[in-house]
């Protein structure tokens, strides 16, 4: 996904995205971290590991 598609995304379809991919081992971020981190910090995370 492009930058331009995950800022369209609510916060909340971030974090269900970021644990999905946490589930496939694709994301180093922790279940606590997910939960709060702020929407450009997922975003980031998620844009890294793709």
């Amino acid at each position: 996904m492009s930058k331009e598609e995950l800022e369209a995304l609510k916060v909340q379809e971030l974090r269900t995205l970021a644990r999905k991919l946490k589930e496939e081992h694709k994301l180093s971020l922790t279940k606590k971290q997910i939960k709060f981190s702020k929407k450009d910090q997922l975003i980031e995370a998620i844009l890294n590991e793709q």
